[in-house]
């Protein structure tokens, strides 16, 4: 009888597993759908050639400062990267998981911080001085 219950509670979970990793493919359709509505169609084709000229400067630059490289690979990838030989290609597949977090965080001086255009009045009422009537 324990044994029914333990191959029940396996398919279960297996069960359970399949649904959530659907749940999670579907969440990031719904991401991409939603991005390519708000973004449209016809500018799909720009942002891609964007993003592939701004990754060819990226590794050019990382190409040419080494050290940078393995400090940016060290923030960017989480875990291990798994390689998997492609006898027939000549070539192995290589994949991984990633995450900005570490590459965006970090901290600065208050003197280093400029103040984006078109935001000086707001930050001259916070110092306390009010721009005075036309």
């Amino acid at each position: 009888m324990a044994r029914s219950r333990d191959y029940g509670s396996t398919r279960n979970s297996g069960a359970l597993k399949e649904r959530q990793a659907q749940r999670e493919r579907c969440e990031r359709a719904l991401i991409e759908l939603d991005a390519t509505a708000r973004i449209g169609h016809h500018e799909i084709p720009r942002l891609e050639r964007e993003i592939r000229h701004r990754l060819a400067d990226w590794r050019a630059m990382l190409r040419r400062e080494i050290l940078e490289a393995r400090e940016i690979l060290r923030n960017l990838v989480v875990g291990r990267i798994a390689f998997n030989p492609r006898p027939e290609a000549r070539v192995y597949e290589f994949s991984g998981r990633g995450s900005f977090g570490r590459l965006l965080a970090g901290t600065t001086s208050p003197v280093s911080v400029v103040t984006p255009a078109g935001f000086e009045p707001a930050i001259s009422t916070l110092k306390g001085s009010r721009p005075g009537p036309g």
